[in-house]
């Protein structure tokens, strides 16, 4: 059970990080410092569902790293969407404020909008910044869950080795 919910884990969090490779909007990293982030990416599904459904499941896991690297890498794609989800809010108000000023002039909108636009600039900072260790933790899970998968599956390899050796030995003392 516990083997099938890694490869399931193993397979979510490769296509979390296939999706913000392939996704059309505006890579976060290709943001230049000091401007705004202006992709419009919502998240609204739920892109961790082996790992929701499956969360009793994740705490009997043995090897605490591995429990602790999984808990840390969903815990970071998460602050990465809430920080994306926080933006667009941020942006939609700031793409708005400009407009009003366009049509009314009024300096306070002015001063609001720019207010907005400061605060977007450090929201994509911050969105860098999660962004980053969400790769690099997401990467070394699989690492690790590449390597335990491949450890549990060589040494079922190994014990059906000696088991039909068993049964072999058994079947010629007969």
């Amino acid at each position: 059970m516990i083997h099938a919910l890694l490869q399931g884990l193993q397979d979510e969090i490769a296509g979390l990080l296939e999706m913000a490779e392939t996704s059309p909007v505006v890579p976060i990293d290709a943001v230049p410092e000091g401007k705004p982030y202006e992709g419009l990416f919502t998240a609204s599904q739920d892109y961790f569902i082996v790992y929701h459904a499956n969360a009793g499941l994740v705490m009997q896991i043995a090897d605490g790293e591995l429990r602790r690297s999984i808990i840390k890498t969903y815990t970071r794609a998460k602050a990465v969407l809430d920080t994306v989800n926080m933006n667009r809010l941020y942006l939609e108000r700031y793409h708005y404020l400009q407009s009003t000023f366009l049509k009314t002039k009024d300096a306070s909108v002015q001063l609001e909008s720019e207010d907005f636009r400061r605060a977007l600039v450090q929201i994509a900072g911050q969105l860098k910044q999660a962004d980053t260790k969400f790769r690099k933790t997401a990467s070394s899970l699989l690492e690790m869950l590449s390597d335990r998968i491949g450890a549990d599956a060589e040494e079922k390899r190994l014990i059906a080795t000696r088991t039909s050796g068993l049964e072999f030995a058994a079947a010629q003392s007969e």
